[in-house]
């Protein structure tokens, strides 16, 4: 009787037998042509023309779009901008690059984009507008400033920026002081300010601090959205995913947010709060802090300033200290 022929082994017979098929035609080709022929045929044709490929290539460069500068590698093709990628022989992100960073083409070629100086031809708000060289851009900024400083009221003049990296944003405030005025308004007004305000009424830096995610054990995020609108995203990103992944005990993230978001479904734990309470819940947690002896006597001894009440000669309260303050008024009980 025979033996049933399996499906494995039929396909095993058919793979064996187009193998042999294609030696055999292909040595019969070699076998019809003539010596001659034989070294110039193509055993491993091409899928496309090297004939009429479109010039390609790789140029690297710096993303601008935060202040962050992570390393990127742009693919060009036919002198258009296609792509971008990170870079990782950059120290900063080492190969990854930010969801803004990856958007960055669409940023270059919006039709939205200015590409020149623009001068209003109508009225305030009437979003009429006409395109100048750059060069009568200048002459028109230089004539006005002129007449400012030739009237005694250089004050009026104002200079507006954006991202300015590097030194040219104390490059913009010296300009103006030569000027005569003291208004540089950045876009920081907009978004950072009141971080850097805080770190500076904190830590004496008027700075956004840098976190060290990465070696951080665990992290308590008001409000921050540092995933989705962080600063400085990749940083963010990078630091977040290096805590959770490579050690023996992974990080843990809480975040206190009315609005999940990205940071809170990423947590470990989401916290929803109404909104506007943040500070009351968090200085509630520092009366119960206190209140049970867990801070670190050290640390506020050396690294804090107005902990403690600040008496006048006579030992009377002269300024209540914080943890006065916060022991006084904010008992979450």
């Amino acid at each position: 009787m025979a033996t049933p022929l399996t499906r494995r082994q039929f396909m095993q017979m058919a793979a064996i037998t187009a193998g042999s098929a294609a030696v055999v035609g292909g040595l019969q080709g070699l076998l019809n042509l003539e010596a001659d022929a034989v070294t110039e045929i193509e055993l491993l044709p091409t899928a496309v023309s090297t004939t009429n490929l479109i010039p390609e290539k790789i140029v690297p460069g710096v993303c601008l779009l935060c202040p962050s500068g992570c390393g990127v590698l742009s693919r060009v093709v036919n002198g258009r901008l296609v792509k971008l990628e990170g870079n990782p022989m950059h120290p900063m992100n080492l190969g990854t690059l930010c969801p803004k960073g990856q958007a960055a083409p669409e940023l270059l070629y919006n039709p939205d984009r200015l590409t020149s100086p623009l001068r209003r031809t109508g009225e305030r708000g009437a979003g009429q507008w006409e395109p100048i060289s750059w060069d009568e851009a200048v002459q028109l900024v230089t004539a006005r400033l002129n007449n400012l400083r030739a009237a005694g009221h250089p004050e009026q003049a104002v200079l507006m920026h954006g991202e300015a990296p590097g030194q040219l944003k104390s490059f913009f405030q010296q300009f103006m002081r030569l000027i005569g005025s003291p208004n540089v308004i950045s876009r920081e007004s907009l978004n950072i300010a009141a971080a850097k305000l805080g770190s500076y009424l904190t830590q004496g830096v008027y700075n956004t601090p840098v976190y060290d995610l990465e070696n951080s054990s665990y992290i308590l995020s008001f409000g921050a959205s540092m995933l989705e609108a962080g600063p400085v995203p990749q940083r963010m990103i990078s630091g977040y995913a290096f805590m959770r992944r490579g050690r023996a005990e992974r990080g843990k993230m809480v975040v206190v947010d009315p609005r999940q978001g990205v940071s809170g479904a990423k947590a470990d734990e989401w916290i929803p709060i109404v909104p506007g309470t943040d500070a009351a819940l968090a200085l509630g947690m520092a009366n119960v802090i206190i209140r049970s002896g867990l801070i670190d006597p050290s640390f506020v001894g050396h690294y804090s300033f107005g902990y403690e009440d600040f008496p006048d000669e006579t030992g009377t309260r002269l300024i209540q200290g914080f943890k006065n303050f916060v022991l006084e008024n904010y008992n979450p009980e």
